[in-house]
């Protein structure tokens, strides 16, 4: 199993993030959820809050509004109506 999948970030206006990532987190209809490298495919609701990517260069924040996720084993797609750079990237 790979370590590593394709993330997607999209608004209505632009794509925001295009890479690859080791892991994502973001705010579903009953809570934060977490998606992993050959995590088994869903699609959910996405709620305003915190979206999290960890990449091998670090942790990049954004602050998204509602939207839905489709996820896969090896690719994410998020799309939301809004996404704002949440804070600073860090090298966790």
């Amino acid at each position: 199993m790979a370590d590593t999948f394709k993330l997607s970030v999209l608004t209505p206006k632009a794509e925001v993030f295009s890479g690859v990532v080791s892991t994502v987190s973001v705010s579903g209809e009953v809570g934060e959820f977490g998606v992993l490298p050959g995590h088994y495919a869903y699609i959910t609701s996405v709620k305003p809050g915190p979206l999290e990517i960890v990449e091998a260069s670090g942790t990049t924040r954004y602050e998204v509004g509602d939207g839905f996720a489709q996820v896969a084993a090896d690719k994410v797609s998020i799309v939301v109506s809004s996404c704002e750079a949440g804070g600073a990237a860090s090298d966790d």
